[in-house]
């Protein structure tokens, strides 16, 4: 267990920036972990993304940048705040919807849940996997554009600059083909309106 989830535990709550009150973890990965905070200003749910100082390879600060410099965008996450505190690097930004860790509840990538003795074989055990496994097999169930998308990605060189016009000309024909509308309306959009609505009281028969 992770050093900054035993001190949540051992004080039931925690507060970041003395704003964000930090209540459970959410989910996680290779490189940190995604807690539930709140906001005690306003009660309005965040995402708080936490990373040890002491991490091999850290990733929030790059991380919060380029969420910065796409602010504004559809769909990207408002980073509410990114600093240092208790020997954790700290990413607050908004709460989108569901945790890969409630995700993975209904499906798993092939290398999902790779056990090794240190983090090393464990990040190698990941690479050979996702380099072993055929794009056919990852995306079997979707539509072809998206083998088409990763077999392109996947033959780039290092220094070669992706062709972003074909790229998005791919799915916006795909989006057209499938009848969707551009209604700006997002999976975690929904789950957010729907947490909001008060609930219903049962019909009186009487």
């Amino acid at each position: 267990m992770a050093t900054f989830e035993r001190m949540l535990l051992a004080r039931k709550h925690l507060i970041i920036n003395e704003r964000y009150n930090v209540i459970r973890k959410i989910g996680g990965g290779s490189f940190g972990d995604i807690f539930l905070g709140i906001n005690v200003n306003d009660g309005e749910e965040v995402a708080v993304k936490v990373e040890s100082i002491k991490a091999r390879h850290p990733q929030l600060l790059y991380e919060s940048r380029v969420y910065k410099m796409l602010q504004g965008g559809i769909g990207i996450p408002h980073i509410r705040w990114y600093g240092y505190e208790k020997d954790h690097n700290i990413l607050v930004m908004d709460l989108l919807g569901p945790s890969l860790e409630d995700l993975f509840n209904f499906c798993s990538l092939p290398w999902q849940g790779l056990k090794a003795i240190t983090k090393k074989q464990k990040y190698e055990r990941i690479s050979e996997k996702k380099m072993s496994t055929p794009v056919e097999v990852l995306c079997k169930g979707f539509p072809a554009e998206f083998a088409m998308y990763l077999n392109y990605c996947r033959g780039l060189t290092f220094d070669e600059a992706p062709d972003y016009m074909y790229l998005r000309q791919l799915f916006r024909i795909l989006f057209r083909t499938m009848n969707y509308q551009y209604d700006y309306t997002f999976d975690w959009t929904i789950l957010r309106q729907r947490k909001q609505q008060p609930s219903q009281p049962p019909p009186n028969n009487e």
